[in-house]
């Protein structure tokens, strides 16, 4: 999922003049938000039984995204979804703070 974030965003955010390893470290961050979100809004897709067998193929090691494809039939746009939402949200707060600073 890192490669859907890629490191576009932080060119679109601004952020590509930071050095490297802070970059990475940005990217890591903003992984993790949407690795939660994501992960929210799975759980409230799956049953009782689902979320078992889901959290044993995490403990596992095992293919998640192949476990949640087979029973989550949308499970890559629900994917894209919340990472569209995530850039979105990084946009708006990154023009708001631009905007603010503006008119200081």
């Amino acid at each position: 999922m890192a490669h859907i974030l890629n490191v576009n965003l932080l060119k679109e955010l601004g952020l590509d003049s930071l050095p490297k390893e802070r970059q990475q470290k940005v990217l890591d961050e903003m992984m993790e938000v949407v690795e939660k979100r994501l992960t929210a809004r799975i759980l409230s897709l799956l049953s009782d039984e689902e979320q078992k067998q889901f959290d044993a193929v995490l403990v596992s090691g095992g293919d998640v995204a192949s476990f949640l494809r087979t029973r989550i039939a949308n499970f890559d746009a629900i994917t894209a979804d919340v990472v569209a939402n995530f850039k979105q949200e990084m946009f708006d707060l990154n023009r708001a703070a631009e905007q603010k600073l503006g008119t200081q």
